[in-house]
């Protein structure tokens, strides 16, 4: 049998919808699961998003990044990275594994629950690789700081600190749940894909493995780039849902939505990657400031992106822009004076 282009047939794969008929659609889609907002069925089969893939092409490509990953961490694992970085370095390990590895696990709920409640058939489909990509992550993000426990215990809080009521672990949770599980389908396409992933953690992500190049440390540098392009995909959710909500007046629930989000995602961010770059980094490998970053590749594309969607900034965007300046100083001073409180050694990163 002949095998048909995959113009032929992806859109069939990707749109498909149904009428129900043992159960009735609000049965099928409820509400507080869906999130639809009484926006009618045959409005959401419009959703059109950007980045298309098929299972077959996802999972050549998942294994060729899986394979590159820890082919190169097999390789480097008599290079004693622990014991010859900078500590600096060394912490901002601790505290992104720490942070970010079971925080992947709830992402996980989330993307099921947008393959399983969303309306929109491409949403739907998108999710279930989303599903998939977040699974991998919460797994590969666990198992490589595993083989520094032997090194340093600390290590050991990419599994704990998400089982704990250390004051960061609660922040983060309390943020995820906000953002994930306690939130429907199109509510978690806004707040996590758009608000947090396309709003922060894209961009942050390729620094982080840029910083991890220039430490010497190309495991890492490896595993988050490798994390980095799942991202760049699944990230892409919320924009479709935010256009069939604004086309449909729904400008103000989705408005509502990316502001609770985006000023959730800034406060997380502030203690986690604002210290990382300004203080725990080696000063010999620091590029930019947390400032600078944040307006060069955070605040601009962010603010296109709302005016390319028909969005308006936060109503609390003039305060985000002043807070640039000094919050991620306070953070960093609040940790380094109650270290018995975080699950890493934070670094002066001052000059004598």
């Amino acid at each position: 049998m002949a095998i048909l282009n995959r113009s032929e047939w992806y859109d069939l794969t990707r749109a498909t919808n149904w009428t129900p008929g043992y159960v009735t659609e609000e049965e099928l889609y409820p509400d507080e699961m869906c999130g639809s907002m009484g926006i009618p069925m045959e409005n959401w089969e419009v959703y059109d998003e950007p980045y298309k893939t098929t299972f077959p092409e996802y999972v050549k490509v998942q294994r060729e990044k899986d394979a590159g990953a820890y082919s190169v961490k097999a390789a480097l694992e008599r290079s004693k990275i622990i014991e010859n970085s900078d500590p600096g370095w060394v912490t901002i390990l601790k505290q992104h594994y720490g942070a970010i590895a079971l925080g992947e696990y709830a992402a996980v709920t989330g993307e099921a629950r947008m393959s399983r409640f969303s309306k929109a058939p491409g949403n739907r489909n998108m999710a279930m690789f989303g599903m998939l990509d977040e699974t991998r992550h919460g797994q590969i993000q666990l198992f490589f700081p595993h083989q520094y426990c032997k090194t340093d215990r600390q290590f050991d809080w990419a599994w704990k600190a998400y089982h704990q009521n250390d004051w960061a672990s609660l922040a983060a949770k309390h943020f995820f749940d906000d953002i994930i599980t306690g939130r429907d389908a199109i509510s978690v396409a806004i707040m996590l894909t758009f608000g947090f992933e396309t709003g922060f953690t894209n961009m942050q992500f390729l620094g982080l493995a840029a910083d991890a190049a220039d430490a010497g440390d190309y495991t890492f540098a490896n595993l988050i780039s490798s994390i980095q392009t799942d991202e760049s995909r699944h990230a892409q959710q919320g924009g479709p849902a935010l256009e069939i909500l604004i086309a449909n007046g729904k400008k103000e629930e989705a408005q509502q939505k990316v502001d609770m989000a985006v000023w959730r995602a800034w406060r997380i961010f502030a203690v986690l990657p604002g210290p990382a770059m300004d203080y725990y980094t080696p000063l010999e490998h620091r590029g930019s400031s947390f400032k600078e970053f944040m307006h060069e590749w955070i605040v601009g594309q962010f603010e296109r992106s709302l005016i390319d969607l028909g969005l308006d900034k936060p109503w609390y965007w003039d305060i985000f822009m002043e807070e640039l300046d000094s919050t991620h100083h306070g953070y960093h001073l609040g940790v380094w004076y109650w270290r018995p409180t975080v699950w890493w050694n934070p670094a002066a990163g001052v000059t004598p």
